[in-house]
C-alpha cells in the first residue's frame, strides 16, 4: 500500500472568502485575509473603550484594534503607524477629538476619521466644529455592531 505523502485527502483545500483566502486542514479552516484593517480607537473612558474593542473584535473581521486613551497619544501613534480608520472621542483629557482630528489632517493623515459623540451633547456648533477639523462621519454614542461593521466594510473596500 502505497505512503499516501501529498495525497489529496491530507492536502489544504483553498476557498476564496470575503476577505481573503481560507484553507481547510481536516476539520480546521484557517483564514488568510488579504489585508487587514489597522484600527485606532481614542476614547478616554477605559469601559467603553473595552466596549467598543470588543464590539470590533466580534465582528469577524480581519482587524488589528490598537489604543489611545486621548488625542495626544492617538496623534503620537499615528507618527508611527498609519492607521486606516480612527474611532475619536470628542471630549478627552489632555487633546480633545477636534484638535486631534485637526492635529491628523495637518499631518497629513489619510485615515478614515469617525467622530463619536455623547448622546448629552447637545450642541451642535461644538460638533460641527469636530466635523469641520477634518472627519469623514460623526456618530452620536452608543454605537451599534453594525455601525462599526458598516464603516469598516467601507474601509476594508479602499485600502
Amino acid at each position: 500500500m502505497a505512503s499516501g505523502i501529498g495525497a489529496s485527502s491530507h492536502s489544504p483545500k483553498k476557498a476564496k472568502t470575503e476577505y481573503g483566502d481560507s484553507r481547510k486542514f481536516g476539520r480546521f479552516t484557517v483564514a488568510t485575509p488579504s489585508k487587514i484593517i489597522k484600527v485606532l480607537i481614542v476614547e478616554d473612558d477605559d469601559t467603553l473603550r473595552a466596549l467598543q474593542k470588543m464590539i470590533i473584535d466580534s465582528l469577524d473581521m480581519p482587524v488589528a484594534v490598537h489604543e489611545a486613551a486621548d488625542g495626544r497619544e492617538a496623534v503620537d501613534m499615528c507618527r508611527a503607524t498609519p492607521f486606516d480608520a480612527i474611532f475619536m472621542d470628542l471630549g478627552m483629557p489632555v487633546m480633545n477629538g477636534i484638535e486631534a482630528t485637526k492635529a491628523l489632517r495637518d499631518m497629513g493623515s489619510r485615515s478614515t476619521i469617525i467622530g463619536m459623540v455623547s448622546g448629552t451633547v447637545n450642541n451642535d456648533e461644538l460638533v460641527r466644529a469636530f466635523e469641520e477639523a477634518g472627519l469623514n462621519e460623526c456618530y452620536r454614542l452608543p454605537m451599534s455592531a453594525n455601525d462599526f461593521r458598516s464603516i469598516l466594510q467601507r474601509v476594508w473596500n479602499e485600502i
